[in-house]
C-alpha cells in the first residue's frame, strides 16, 4: 500500500481520538512505524506497544480498537502497509503519486482538457500514437526523407520491438 494514502487515512479516521495533543503523539507515532522502522522485530514489538498502550486510554480505544486494529492488524495486513516487508527494485519508493501523476500526464496529452478517466483509453492513444508513428518513419525512409539510416540490426531490433508493442490490447 502507498504510504502517502496509508496516512491519509490514518489522518482522516484522527477525530476517533478524543484529544488533540494525543492525536498529534499517536498520529507521529504511527508515522514512524510506517516509514522508519525497517527491522521486523522491532517493528512487531512497537506495534504491540502502540497498541497496548493506546487501547487502554478511553480517549484513543475507539480508534485502536474500531477502526486501527481491524484494518491494519493481524491476518498479514501489516505486510501490505509496513516498510519492514518492502524489498526489492522499489524499496526507495513506497508510494505510487510518481505513477498516478504520469497516469494524468498521458491522460491529457492524449485525451485533451479533460483528460482520459480510463486507463484501457489512454494505452489504446498510445498504441494509435506508435502506428502513426511507426508508418511515418516507415514512409520517410522509402521515400528518402530519413536522415539517419538504421543499420540491418537497429532495423531488425525496432521491427520486433514494435510489432510486440502493436499486439499489446
Amino acid at each position: 500500500m502507498c504510504h502517502w494514502h496509508v496516512n491519509k487515512k490514518w489522518n482522516d479516521h484522527r477525530a476517533k481520538i478524543k484529544d488533540s495533543a494525543l492525536q498529534k503523539e499517536m498520529l507521529g507515532l504511527l508515522y514512524c512505524l510506517l516509514r522508519n522502522t525497517y527491522d521486523r522485530k522491532q517493528f512487531e514489538r512497537l506495534l504491540n506497544t502502540f497498541i497496548q498502550t493506546y487501547r487502554e486510554k478511553a480517549e484513543s480505544k475507539n480508534f485502536i480498537d474500531d477502526y486501527f486494529v481491524p484494518y491494519y492488524c493481524g491476518e498479514g495486513r501489516e505486510a501490505k502497509w509496513a516498510t519492514t516487508n518492502r524489498r526489492g527494485p522499489h524499496f526507495d519508493s513506497h508510494t505510487n503519486n510518481y505513477a498516478e501523476s504520469f497516469r494524468s500526464i498521458l491522460s491529457r496529452l492524449l485525451g485533451g482538457e479533460n483528460g482520459y478517466k480510463r486507463m484501457d483509453l489512454v494505452l489504446d492513444s498510445l498504441t494509435d500514437l506508435e502506428n502513426t508513428y511507426a508508418l511515418k518513419l516507415e514512409y520517410d525512409r522509402r521515400v528518402g526523407r530519413c536522415s539517419v539510416e538504421q543499420t540491418p540490426l537497429q532495423r531488425q531490433k525496432n521491427e520486433s520491438c514494435h510489432s510486440r508493442g502493436i499486439k499489446i490490447k
